[in-house]
């Protein structure tokens, strides 16, 4: 969805994917940090994971989830509703967590 970065940009964008990562580690149980890492991996990473967090916006978001959606799990079925609700809540902890560090708002 994003151009191309500078190398300032990649660096500052890997240390925010290792927050969004790092966030589901402080509170849950083994089996929470692997479903959202695999939220991260699966579905965030490729489709927002190079977009800044001041470039995040409502309709960048919405095409994100609308691609997930569309997704087919390996039987072929679309992904499950309730699969597109966690990865949303997944990326909600990861935007909170990142407003409480103080990250710079619109």
């Amino acid at each position: 969805m994003a151009g191309s970065r500078s190398p300032g940009d990649r660096q500052q964008h890997r240390r925010g994917l290792q927050r969004l990562e790092a966030v589901p580690r402080v509170r849950h149980d083994q089996q929470d940090l692997h479903c959202y890492c695999d939220h991260i991996d699966r579905y965030l990473i490729p489709s927002i994971g190079r977009v800044t967090l001041a470039d995040l916006t409502g309709r960048r978001l919405q095409a994100c989830f609308n691609l997930i959606a569309r997704q087919r799990i390996k039987k072929g079925t679309l992904i499950a509703a309730a699969t597109v609700d966690r990865v949303r809540a997944t990326l909600r902890s990861a935007l909170n967590a990142a407003v409480r560090e103080g990250h710079p708002q619109r």
